[in-house]
Order: structure tokens, then sequence, then C-alpha cells
């Protein structure tokens, strides 16, 4: 088994020491200068590659690009990759522009090859300390997604099969959203009420967006969703969550983003969740108030008020309402 993956950054990197053991793993980095430095940081099993050449021959490819840059190593990828070979979006988000979800960029550039997704409360630094984590591959077709279950999994790394591919991605990056959110009552000095309460409304709306681009509301309530919702919304390993707290505390985006250093999947997702509700008819008042706050200066605190007190409504879907009497 000859297992490629393109990306090395902290996910690329942390798959291919998750797989070393099971596979011949050869890592593409986006930037071939850093190709040296990289060897230091992989197992000695590892191979990086200089050139897209040397992908020729693997039996699948894991994407681990970043959402904005994940057409860009498609397409520098195709000529070495045969037509039928596995290919694995393991980022999370959507294109800009586009609005496409990794899935369906990667089907684009490659339509002769079948496409997976793999998603779930995959925080990088503990994966790659060994520690039990569940996560979810998802595929079409599900010979191969079960064929991709049981590479991918391993002592510390249990992955479940799904073929509703829509469902787990549009998780995987709506829920980055919510951990923004969830960020800045932290931020605010909010208590666990309030965080639950964002969690469980954030879970409805990334669920009522999921549905109406085709994902089964189940796989919200699975690892691809609830889980990995919980996971980056309750960690200080999340970036998101971090981003939202640093709004939170004075700064404003730039210095955010900054601070924290590392892509922050959960701002342009921001934008792009409110145009596809836009288009749904959709409503996602968490997503709102937080474009609000990254784009029109809003502060996280007279957002959070402004939630509060919106009009009140049922939880679900209220009572059937009595029909009116005929009068006689």
């Amino acid at each position: 088994m000859r297992l490629a993956i393109v990306g090395a950054g902290a996910w690329g990197r942390t798959l291919a020491g998750l797989l070393a053991d099971a596979a011949e793993i050869v890592i593409l980095p986006r930037d071939p200068t850093a190709a040296r430095a990289l060897r230091a940081l992989l197992p000695a099993s590892c191979a990086v590659a200089g050139d897209p050449a040397a992908l020729a021959g693997s039996n699948a490819v894991l994407l681990a690009t970043p959402s904005h840059a994940l057409r860009q190593a498609v397409s520098s990828v195709a000529p070495a990759l045969a037509a039928g070979i596995p290919l694995v979006a393991c980022t999370k988000g959507f294109e800009r522009g586009t609005l496409r979800l990794p899935a369906e960029v990667i089907a684009e550039v490659l339509p002769e090859n079948p496409v997976a997704c793999l998603s779930g409360p995959n925080l990088a630094m503990e994966v790659a300390g060994h520690q039990p984590t569940a996560s979810v591959v998802a595929c079409r077709d599900p010979f191969v997604g079960e064929r991709l279950r049981d590479v991918l999994t391993r002592p510390t790394f249990r992955c479940y099969a799904s073929t509703d591919v829509v469902g787990v991605q549009a998780g995987g990056a709506l829920k980055n959203v919510v951990a923004i959110a969830v960020g800045m009552a932290f931020g605010l000095g909010y208590g666990d009420n309030a965080r639950a309460a964002l969690i469980t409304r954030g879970l409805a709306e990334m669920t009522r967006l999921a549905v109406a681009l085709g994902a089964e509301p189940m796989t919200l309530a699975g690892l691809a969703g609830l889980g990995d919702l919980v996971a980056t919304c309750s960690s200080p390993l999340s970036r998101n969550r971090r981003f939202g707290e640093l709004l939170a505390r004075g700064l404003d985006v730039q210095e955010a983003l900054a601070a924290v250093g590392e892509v922050v999947e959960g701002v342009p997702t921001t934008e792009a969740a409110l145009e596809l509700a836009a288009r749904h008819r959709l409503t996602m008042p968490i997503a709102e108030e937080l474009t609000a706050v990254l784009r029109r200066g809003r502060s996280p605190a007279d957002a959070a008020r402004r939630l509060m007190e919106r009009p009140p409504t049922w939880e679900q879907a209220g009572p059937p309402r009595p029909a009116a009497r005929e009068e006689t």
C-alpha cells in the first residue's frame, strides 16, 4: 500500500505519522523549499517529494491543504495520477467564490477518480500523540469507502464509513463558525450555560443548512457533526475557538488572525454559510451576528445581547394549530 499526502501542514504531517507504520508514505509539501526541514518532523520511513511526479503509483491520495489552496493542489498533481485512484479531501471549508465543498472541487478537476472525504473530531495534536480518536470517511461508492476506512483505521484512530459526502463535509466546515462564537463566549467570561446554548443552537443552524445542501440530517448528529462541534468548541487546541476568544478580549480581526498564526477556516466559512443560507432562504442567527462582528465591527458583547433579544419562538417546528371552527 502506497499512500500520497498533499500538504504538509499540521494535519498533513499528522496523517503521515499516523499511517507510516501501515503503508509507504510520500508527502508533497505545497512549498518545495520546505522539503529539507520537513524531513526532520516526519518518521524516517516517510518520503518527502519535491515534485508531483513522485505521487505516481500511489494507491490513494489524501489532500490536506487549506480549502483556498485545494483546487491548485489538485491541478498540480493531476498529471501524475491514474484514473480510478481514490482521492480523499482532508480539508474543511468551502471554496471561496464558488462555495463548493472540497469533494466537489476535486471531482471537477479529476472527474475520473472516486472522491471521498475524511472528517470528525480530529484535533491534530491529540492524533499525533496517539490519543484515542474516531473519524468518518465518506464516499458515495460504499466499496471504495469501506476500503479507505480499513486503510485509515489504526490502533488509536478508529474510522467509520459513510456514503453521505455532503453531510460529513458540511459538518466539518460549519462547526468552525460555531467554534468562533463559542470562543467569544469564553473570552467574555460567560459560563457553561451560554456555551451549551451556542453549541446546541449552532448545531441546529448547521443541520438546517447541511440538509438544504443535500445531507442526511442524522449525519450532523454523528462524529462529523456533533462530535467535531463539541471537540472544536471545547478544546483550547482549537484555533477557531482561540480566534473568537481574542476577538472578545479586544483584538480586531487582523490582530486576532496574526496572533493565532495559522489558517482560521471559520472566517471565510461564516461568509460562505450566510450566502448559502440566503440561496436556500434559511435563517442562521449565530452566523449573522458573527458576520457583523467580523465585517462590520460589532462588539462580541453586543452580538450576544442581540441573540438573546431575538423574538421567542419554538425550539423545533411548533405544534400544529387547531383548525378554525366553522361558524354555524
